[in-house]
């Protein structure tokens, strides 16, 4: 005997009957019940019938299943696989073509063929379910070619009826994915039924995709010749740009994925390849002027369009490395730039934070674009072309240091700064630089010698600078920072030797010295000034303290190092003043006389000829004039005379002199007599500046000369004139607000404020840089 084991898996619409035949050794169950295979056949006829009209309520699936089953046993596989066949051809032609017929030249036939499509797909996934033994069995069935039923139903419906209609077909889907090019609506729905039965029947490229791709070749060379005609490349980039993710979108919503990269292909080809002169060498709207513009949303589309082909891509980093180094070339040799080694280090800072900016967001931080950066930089930042980086660069540094605690991004700038240094080919020269302004800071700021935190900073640089070049690059300046520990320990000693409590202390002067390695500082020249006695005493003691440690080295006094504070007392107020060793030297003389001549005076303190103009310029021209000339006048004769200044009062108790600088000039109406003088005028600032304060009649006549400036200039004029004092960066936000698209890049901003400083229109604060003043 033979049983059969059942399963029933109940689905929407209809039963699957599963089974698993046990079969004895003898004889089977159909044998029990021999059948025709007519009567068997008729059956199933009916049954798909029934199935075809979508009504299945009196079908039994595993009453169908037995029969197939019964005859596939019975050896009656083949003629079973012919006569399914042939049913499927017969309604085929009997419900669908008639149907199909009367719809081919209306709006209706594409949705007309997808739903017969659809319902002849479902009707025949069922009677692939009622006969799934003959599928299990299909090795054996030689007509079937190893086609399942399935299979087999899809290929006839293309044979009977897709094929004789595929041109119409292929001439609607044609037209609907143009129609959406074109940008009007279309059935995406209907369109990806249609696509995916023509994938089902294995026809897609015949009947779609061979004849679009040459479409779409012929509609995007059309496009691309009339946009790069009528659109500036921004407009175009965004044109070619929008459509590359419009056919990509079309890909994945309803077109075989298969498609996506040949369509890709075409549509860059023809838009981006055949017309790169017009994208890349554009003067006017070109690859340059969307760098130089900082276009990075347009920037970002290139990048993009250009990506699939590394050789598009080294055309865009060629152009990109040129234009790099010709826009830093022309900034490091034009000498407007070079009145203001803060403005051009901060120039060249700008530009690499720009180009860091377009790589990462432009560029998607790519390693040819990052090198391309690297090396047009380093053509033009290395300190040949411009051999003065590197000391504008240690004084921009110098500027950071002494400002860090009014500048919240401090930190970033000495890692800004460090990209610089890291493209100077002599870094031994910004070394020497570094040394003589670190020196400075070390030597004349009571707060860095001091502290260990306002040393933070100083160490964090070494640190860095130590890590891009080694220990033996920083020795010196190690050497540097350990000498000003040493000579703290030091003083602590020397307040309890007897040279300081017998010879110093009396004289009610607290001394401080920094005994300094030769090896690792700068080299200064020798000073033969002489000191006011006790200044002289001091420096005395200390030395016969110093001997009896160290026998066998020798002390050295760099005596224009020094700087001090005083207390001075004068007719109307009294004040602590802090100043250099030379100024100190200078106002201690009238501590005894009221008045001294020049020629005393420098005979008095031997002070060279230079320096000694320069400090009583301070004292007598400078913002705290503390000294009395006779006669009035900004220059300096023999026998001018020199006076403590009686009337001085000023509402600030502690005065700070030390950083005041003196910008030489000859006196006009002297120099035109042939006098041997020598003239000048004060402005407070750093030592990078060397401008000064405009006089009332300077403003009046930069009032008057703004007519023949740029826009912006005009615009700056106007806004610092109005409101006095203002920052930097109100200014570039009022330019902005002002000009809208034709306000200019933060780089010419500075540029135009550093030549309307130069013109003297306005000025710098003299704390704080970034304050301007008109």
């Amino acid at each position: 005997m033979t049983s059969l084991g059942f399963s029933r898996l109940h689905l929407k619409n209809r039963t699957i009957i599963r089974t698993s035949p046990r079969l004895s050794s003898s004889s089977s169950s159909h044998q029990n019940t021999p059948k025709s295979y007519a009567s068997q056949w008729s059956i199933l006829n009916a049954a798909m019938d029934s199935i075809f009209a979508m009504d299945m309520r009196e079908l039994s699936f595993e009453d169908l299943y037995k029969i197939a089953y019964d005859l596939v046993l019975d050896n009656n596989g083949e003629r079973l696989y012919t006569d399914i066949s042939e049913k499927l051809v017969h309604r085929i032609n009997s419900h669908c073509n008639a149907t199909l017929q009367d719809k081919l030249s209306t709006p209706e036939f594409l949705p007309t063929l997808t739903q017969l499509y659809a319902d002849y797909k479902r009707a025949a996934r069922t009677i692939t379910d009622i006969l799934m033994y003959l599928n299990m069995n299909i090795a054996n069935i030689r007509v079937s070619h190893g086609k399942t039923i399935l299979r087999r139903a899809v290929d006839i419906f293309y044979e009977t009826l897709v094929s004789a209609c595929k041109d119409q077909l292929r001439e609607e889907l044609l037209r609907r994915i143009t129609k959406e090019r074109d940008g009007e609506q279309i059935d995406r729905k209907l369109m990806a039924t249609a696509t995916m039965m023509l994938s089902d029947m294995k026809c897609y490229d015949e009947v779609l995709e061979a004849p679009l791709l040459k479409l779409t070749q012929a509609y995007y060379s059309d496009l691309a010749q009339k946009w790069s005609k009528e659109c500036t490349v921004p407009v175009y980039l965004e044109h070619v740009y929008q459509r590359v993710n419009d056919e990509a979108q079309r890909v994945e919503v309803y077109l075989n994925a298969q498609s996506g990269p040949l369509i890709d292909h075409i549509l860059r080809e023809h838009m981006v390849t055949k017309h790169m002169d017009f994208i890349l060498e554009n003067p006017k709207q070109g690859f340059v002027q969307l760098v130089h513009n900082d276009q990075v949303q347009d920037l970002t589309r290139m990048y993009f369009l250009f990506s699939f082909s590394e050789e598009h891509l080294k055309k865009m980093v060629s152009r990109f490395e040129k234009y790099i180094f010709e826009t830093g070339r022309d900034y490091v040799l034009d000498p407007a730039n070079l009145q203001d080694p803060i403005s051009f280090v901060d120039g060249i800072l700008d530009q690499k934070k720009t180009y860091d900016v377009l790589c990462e967001k432009s560029f998607s931080n790519n390693q040819l674009f990052r090198d391309s950066l690297d090396t047009g930089f380093s053509h033009f930042a290395d300190g040949n072309l411009q051999k003065r980086i590197a000391e504008f660069l240690s004084i921009y540094l110098d500027f950071a240091m002494r400002n860090k605690t009014q500048d919240p991004d401090f930190l970033p700038s000495l890692d800004r700064a460090l990209s610089v240094f890291h493209y100077l080919n002599d870094k031994d020269v910004f070394e020497n630089y570094y040394k003589i302004h670190l020196s400075k800071r070390l030597l004349l700021s009571r707060s860095i010698a001091g502290t260990s935190a306002s040393n933070d900073s100083e160490l964090l640089f070494i640190t860095k600078l130590k890590e891009k070049c080694g220990y033996s690059f920083v020795a010196k300046i190690e050497g540097m920072f350990n000498d000003m520990r040493l000579s703290k320990k030091s003083y602590e000693k020397f307040l309890e030797h007897r040279a300081y409590k017998e010879r110093v202390q009396p004289l009610n002067i607290d001394l401080f010295v920094n005994v300094l390695t030769s090896s690792f500082w700068p080299t200064y020249t020798m000073s033969r000034a002489i000191l006011p006695t006790p200044m002289k005493e001091c420096t005395k003691a200390f030395t016969e303290y110093y001997k009896e440690i160290h026998e066998s080295r020798q002390l050295t006094w760099k005596k224009n190092l020094g700087d001090g504070v005083m207390i001075a007392r004068f007719p109307l107020s009294k004040h602590e003043l802090v100043v250099s060793t030379y100024q100190m030297i200078l106002l201690m003389l009238f501590n005894d006389v009221n008045e001294l001549t020049y020629q005393e005076i420098k005979d008095t303190t031997n002070m060279p000829e230079k320096d000694l103009r320069r400090n009583l310029m301070m004292l007598f021209l400078g913002k705290h004039k503390l000294l009395a000339k006779e006669p009035k006048t900004k220059s300096i004769k023999t026998n001018d005379v020199f006076k403590w200044n009686a009337q001085f009062k000023s509402s600030q108790v502690s005065i700070k002199m030390s950083d005041q600088i003196i910008k030489e000039s000859k006196d006009k109406d002297e120099h035109s007599k042939g006098g041997n003088t020598t003239g000048g005028s004060i402005s407070g600032g750093t030592s990078s500046s060397g401008t000064r304060k405009p006089s009332a009649q300077d403003k009046s006549t930069s009032s008057a000369n703004t007519e023949g400036l740029s826009k912006a200039a005009q615009v700056i004029c106007d806004y610092v004139k109005k409101n006095s004092t203002i920052t930097y960066k109100e200014v570039c936000q009022h330019l902005r607000e002002s000009l809208g698209d034709d306000a200019p890049k933060p780089l010419e901003i500075k540029k135009t404020v550093e030549q309307l400083i130069q013109k003297e229109f306005i000025r710098r604060d003299d704390e704080n840089r970034k304050i301007l003043h008109w």
